[in-house]
């Protein structure tokens, strides 16, 4: 079920604004953004789609992006007023760890605190999700060059003090090829 969160700023900013289900990624001038909400489990595919394509990463097809969305714990989206420019998905197990993935604000709304607003609504959503005697790793693999945002939320660079280097690997899949050997 959808929820929201909400987050009034200063000055109000110009009703021009629409959701990125229109054919069109929202291109606007840097703004002072005022209004910043927070829903859930509502992002489709195509809105994915263009938010990722929106910070210039290659997204993956279209069905690869509808199993990620419906297989994820929670899905963001982050609105300046009713516009979406941003999202995160959020994976894990519900008890010992959480992923942070495909985290993106809009680069035209970057630098205005809306990333601060989603990363806290999705730390807030893990922590209320848990008894509290419970302590979770939460982690994720950050952009380069923006470390020092995360670091701001308590994330650690790796290797470190505890742990070694994050690591991850691409992996393509190969169950077409063995599902067409079985017929």
């Amino acid at each position: 079920m959808p929820t929201e969160q909400n987050l009034e700023t200063e000055k109000p900013m110009a009703d021009d604004s629409e959701y990125l289900s229109k054919p069109d990624v929202v291109k606007s001038e840097k703004k002072t953004v005022t209004n910043y909400s927070v829903k859930n489990n509502e992002l489709k595919t195509v809105d994915f789609i263009r938010l990722f394509e929106s910070v210039g990463w290659c997204p993956p097809g279209e069905a690869q992006v509808a199993s990620a969305l419906k297989n994820s714990l929670a899905v963001f989206s982050l609105y300046s007023d009713t516009t979406r420019i941003g999202m995160g998905r959020l994976l894990g197990d519900h008890a010992m760890s959480y992923y942070i993935k495909d985290f993106v604000v809009v680069p035209d709304f970057q630098k205005h605190n809306g990333g601060r607003f989603l990363l806290q609504a999705m730390l807030d959503y893990i922590a209320g999700q848990l008894p509290s005697d419970w302590k979770v790793s939460v982690e994720l693999i950050s952009a380069p060059g923006v470390e020092g945002f995360y670091r701001k939320f308590g994330f650690e660079d790796r290797p470190c003090v505890n742990d070694g280097a994050g690591m991850c690997r691409m992996l393509t899949g190969r169950a077409d090829a063995a599902n067409n050997d079985k017929s």
